[in-house]
């Protein structure tokens, strides 16, 4: 776990005074939630106090607003779809936007399956902490020989390999997505077909810039070259109008910065929110192509936020009516990465998003919609489902954040991977959450591969020998 304090956060007018904010806010939001519904506020406060209860804890005791712990971040994740989720429903139903609605009957069903899950993660994640001591190898020990005698030349190397790739992806697809007639609407499945692979490389050689920002924060190093090596990867996000994609890299930079630098004050996080809010809005207004939607920026926000949970109440619908799928969306994971080559009708095979969207007709969204980690899981496997869904992610998270070194940069930089996929993860769509953390580490996790072979080959042969 990362905590760290100022001087004096552990005074006791320090806690005392923290309490009394943090006890205030509380009871105002309570106050405020169960004025708009009395009886699915009870849930959605539930939600509240189970996913902040351990960050505000941290907070009131040590001045730390730890959110960057793996627990922390998947929680805060949870409870923007399922809590906000709720709220920005009603909002879509209120502005004639929402695709179903729902009775309150249904939404409440779902909230109660939502808090039953949380609090599953929650003895989950303290068992697998208490009685589950597996540390991943940390790599602290590992040094690399230096190849050069200026740094910065191995990372120009990289964005000289992320260009071509990305160059020779672009020219393949025979434009910038930037320039390319509703790319996110139905030209990228057709303009993309058949390239994965170079796709899959140009996002992990992305993914692996990641590294320099580590090595900077490490060494509180900021040069000229950082902040042009910054503004070059964010560009690349711009011009492949890739918004989610940016958004999980400029949050991996801020935790980065957490972990190897300084604790988040409440001050510099509503700040961050508030900046990330606003540019993954414009980019929402820069694909619509109308700057009018710019002067509605704040609406475009609050509609387009945790549209999941509207997708998620609607599963209850639909196994009510036709039954669970038991694990039919699980096997695109072995699918997906097979070439058409080699199985031109992998298509078939539907992972949980792509099965709603043609379960609704809905033909007008180009890629498959999010029903939520917990949706998926009922879906597939009823209530039981939810139940073992929960305890894998509690436990395997409760290794993760036990097993970061912070003076390890490649130790930071999977726990950044980790992280970031089981966050994710709350979206739902479980294949295509798994395929996206292989693509984004394909040169990590095969030359990983590549080790640990070198690594047993050799035990096996120092066996022989003896």
């Amino acid at each position: 776990m990362i905590l760290r304090y100022e001087s004096g956060s552990m005074s006791k007018n320090g806690i005392r005074n923290r309490f009394i904010i943090v006890a205030l806010f509380l009871a105002f939001l309570s106050y405020e939630i169960l004025s708009f519904d009395f009886g699915s506020g009870l849930y959605i406060i539930s939600l509240v106090f189970l996913c902040l209860g351990s960050l505000l804890k941290d907070y009131v005791f040590t001045g730390v607003l730890n959110i960057f712990t793996g627990k922390n971040y998947y929680l805060l994740f949870y409870l923007l779809l399922h809590g906000i989720g709720f709220f920005t429903y009603h909002l879509r139903l209120y502005l004639g936007l929402a695709v179903y609605d729902h009775s309150e009957d249904l939404i409440n069903r779902a909230l109660l399956y939502s808090v039953i899950a949380v609090l599953i993660f929650l003895l989950s994640y303290s068992f697998g902490k208490r009685f589950i001591h597996i540390k991943i190898y940390s790599f602290s020990n590992v040094r690399f020989k230096k190849l050069f005698n200026d740094s910065r030349t191995k990372w120009i190397l990289l964005l000289l390999g992320i260009c071509l790739f990305t160059g020779l992806l672009w020219g393949l697809m025979g434009n910038i997505p930037i320039l390319i007639e509703n790319y996110h609407q139905s030209a990228r499945a057709e303009v993309g077909k058949g390239l994965g692979f170079i796709e899959a490389i140009s996002r992990s050689l992305i993914n692996l810039s990641l590294l320099y920002f580590i090595v900077c924060f490490k060494k509180r190093l900021f040069p000229l070259f950082f902040w042009i090596f910054a503004l070059f990867i964010i560009s690349l996000f711009l011009l492949n109008m890739d918004r989610g994609g940016l958004m999980k890299y400029l949050l991996s930079i801020w935790i980065v910065y957490f972990v190897c630098i300084k604790r988040t004050t409440i001050k510099h996080f509503l700040v961050a929110c508030f900046l990330l809010v606003i540019l993954a809005g414009a980019m929402g207004a820069m694909r619509t192509k109308n700057l009018a939607d710019l002067a509605i920026l704040g609406g475009i926000i609050l509609t387009e936020a945790s549209v999941e949970f509207d997708n998620y109440v609607e599963v209850f619908n639909m196994t009510e009516k036709d039954g669970y799928l038991y694990g039919s969306t699980l096997v695109p994971i072995a699918t997906l990465p097979v070439p058409r080559v080699i199985m031109p009708d992998k298509d078939k095979y539907l992972t949980a998003g792509n099965y709603f969207k043609e379960y609704h007709n809905h033909t007008h969204i180009r890629v498959g919609e999010r029903i939520s980690y917990v949706g998926e899981l009922y879906l597939n496997f009823g209530f039981p489902g939810i139940i073992l869904g929960m305890v894998l992610v509690g436990i395997l998270l409760s290794v993760v954040d036990g097993s970061l070194d912070a003076s390890s940069v490649l130790s930071v930089y999977l726990y950044l991977q980790f992280i970031n996929t089981f966050s994710g993860l709350n979206a739902g769509d479980i294949a295509t959450t798994v395929i996206g953390f292989f693509m984004n580490n394909l040169l990590v996790v095969t030359s990983l591969a590549f080790v640990c072979l070198l690594i047993c080959k050799q035990k096996i042969h120092a066996k022989d020998f003896c």
